[in-house]
């Protein structure tokens, strides 16, 4: 379990890394940095939850079930940001870095930050409401900044909504059509 918990923050810094460079790369504008910046905040108030989350664990249990699908998706997704990184220095446009924000926040990061929740056997956790509000309220912001900042994308965003709602999944999706369909947190 410790090491398990350790892959999923470092995600999280790993995509607060990703906004950092994002924020840093469009300083000259400032609604496009604030966006950025506002991500790095959530992205790190992400994995402080997931830090106490490990604490707790640690002290009441792990209900290893809930987590148990996503277990193989985790090297994968390391992988793909990874490879998002790898690609910052070839952004052209701001609507090139939004589309990644898409990308980021379309993978399974979103379902394994709630797994985390779920599998840490505590009432307090699942209960205490920054975790319950975390994942809505970030791609809620995320769903009512980029519209405003590249109105083209609008639709794009609708995809993190949509995948959003489907409360019966419980795990990575099937890898028969070779591309994973994206689900949030």
């Amino acid at each position: 379990m410790p090491d398990l918990l350790e892959n999923c923050i470092h995600l999280e810094l790993q995509a607060k890394r990703i906004y950092e460079a994002l924020a840093h790369r469009f300083s000259d504008r400032p609604p496009v940095r604030m966006f950025f910046e506002t991500l790095v905040q959530q992205e790190q108030e992400h994995s402080e939850l997931l830090e106490l989350c490990r604490e707790v664990a640690g002290r009441e249990g792990w209900g290893d079930e809930p987590f148990a699908p996503w277990r193989d998706a985790i090297p994968e997704l390391e992988q793909q940001l990874d490879s998002v990184e790898r690609s910052l220095a070839d952004l052209d446009s701001v609507r090139e870095a939004l589309r990644l924000v898409l990308q980021v926040e379309s993978s399974e990061i979103n379902q394994i930050f709630e797994s985390v929740v779920v599998a840490t056997d505590s009432d307090f956790v699942r209960h205490l409401e920054p975790f319950q509000a975390a994942g809505a309220k970030h791609i809620s912001y995320i769903q009512d900044r980029i519209p405003q900042l590249e109105s083209g994308l609008a639709a794009e965003c609708e995809v993190l909504s949509t995948a959003q709602r489907q409360p019966d999944r419980v795990g990575p999706p099937a890898r028969s059509t070779g591309r994973r369909p994206r689900a949030v947190r």
